[in-house]
């Protein structure tokens, strides 16, 4: 594949989580990614503040107040790509062309990782496409490792590197 990589580097992503990474070796690896993708394209993290369930707070209730968080920092106009284990399961190549494609007709991409609980029904209304990693179920915190990674590599497949092989 030729390098194509120029017309990513005016393409700025972002990563919008919901809640701080605890696990010192998730956190290291999410870094090392992020480190990875600024070589190829502008790549910002966004965390909103995790909701505590608790006592008369239900699941229903932390996704309803961490997706108005979600919401209110999503960019006007920007393309919003939602992870939800609902979404379209596409492969690394897959992931590159809607990636290329994004490219020429978007400045701004968000990616969006809910909480423990996942995204509020009006995150997943207002994202322009859902993504899932995959059927099973994963932390959050271990989801932004995986996205990340997925973003390198799709970096890697435009620009004809090796990495992806």
């Amino acid at each position: 594949m030729p390098n194509r990589g120029v017309i990513l580097i005016r393409m700025r992503l972002h990563l919008l989580t919901v809640g701080k990474a605890r696990k010192t070796p998730l956190a290291a690896a999410a870094r090392d990614y992020l480190d990875r993708l600024g070589h190829y394209t502008t790549i910002e993290e966004i965390v909103v503040r995790e909701e505590r369930a608790g006592k008369g707070v239900s699941p229903a209730d932390v996704m309803r107040r961490e997706g108005e968080r979600i919401l209110a920092r999503l960019l006007p106009g920007c393309y919003t790509i939602a992870l939800d284990r609902s979404g379209a399961e596409i492969p690394s190549e897959g992931l590159a062309k809607k990636i290329e494609g994004l490219a020429g007709s978007t400045s701004e991409t968000v990616f969006v990782i809910g909480g423990a609980f996942g995204l509020d029904p009006a995150v997943l209304k207002r994202s322009d496409w859902t993504w899932s990693l995959s059927a099973l179920t994963y932390p959050h915190e271990l989801a932004r490792v995986m996205v990340l990674e997925q973003l390198y590599r799709a970096h890697t497949i435009l620009r004809g590197e090796p990495y992806h092989k």
